[in-house]
């Protein structure tokens, strides 16, 4: 478990300056983001009844993954399965977004924010990473490379576009932040940065979408061993 106080916690306006400080980091403002966001939401309806209760969270968590890449890719970004983690990767700027649920505290800035436990090693160690890693984050003094040959060499500051359905408050809420560390249960619970970027009301979502009985679930990790001597 790493240890470390957290305190910057931005919430972003549309066209404010933090709007732009969050543009500066990944090229897209909170709208847009948030709009990733609501079509992951939107799959909601491809889930019927039928499916496994874990269905409806691995469709949205998919989703969401799918459209931000969708918005990202066009811009120069790269979609990368790595380890078993879906990211999309910039070059340019040296930083790669995962998609990823929350159990508490997205867009609270009283409350702690924490992912879905279960995360893994490999999530745990973007976290330990990210501790080590200093890279620039706005437009000047940035370092090119290509990605495909140096991304073991040069290491990626990773961020997450974080959501949290919220059955009782009805809305979701979005957060993109920056982990650093996680707790016992393998949940990312400490953060350099987080940008708030906005909730979505159920009331401006279409009337069948519901989300009774919903299982928050996202990705599923699988790690991968090289094999030594046919050992």
């Amino acid at each position: 478990m790493l240890n470390k106080s957290v305190s910057n916690v931005v919430s972003v306006s549309p066209n404010s300056e933090a709007d732009e400080n969050l543009e500066n980091v990944v090229g897209l403002s909170a709208s847009v983001l948030l709009s990733v966001v609501e079509r992951g939401i939107l799959a909601r309806n491809q889930v019927n009844s039928l499916m496994p209760i874990t269905t409806l969270g691995y469709w949205v968590w998919a989703n969401m993954v799918g459209s931000i890449r969708e918005a990202l890719i066009p811009l120069g970004w790269k979609s990368i399965l790595e380890h078993g983690l879906e990211k999309v990767v910039s070059s340019e700027r040296m930083i790669a977004i995962v998609c990823k649920s929350a159990v508490q505290g997205v867009g609270d800035l009283e409350c702690k924010l924490k992912t879905r436990g279960g995360s893994g090693p490999v999530v745990k160690q973007l976290a330990d990473d990210n501790l080590t890693i200093q890279l620039p984050l706005l437009d000047d003094g940035l370092i090119e490379f290509q990605l495909d040959e140096h991304l073991d060499e040069n290491p990626i500051e990773i961020w997450m576009l974080i959501y949290q359905i919220d059955k009782e408050n009805n809305e979701v809420r979005a957060e993109l932040a920056k982990p650093i560390g996680y707790d016992v249960h393998d949940s990312l619970d400490e953060w350099e940065k987080r940008f708030i970027i906005g909730s979505i009301s159920f009331d401006d979502l279409p009337d069948d979408l519901s989300f009774e009985g919903f299982e928050q679930t996202d990705e599923i990790e699988i790690e991968v061993e090289r094999k030594v001597n046919g050992e």
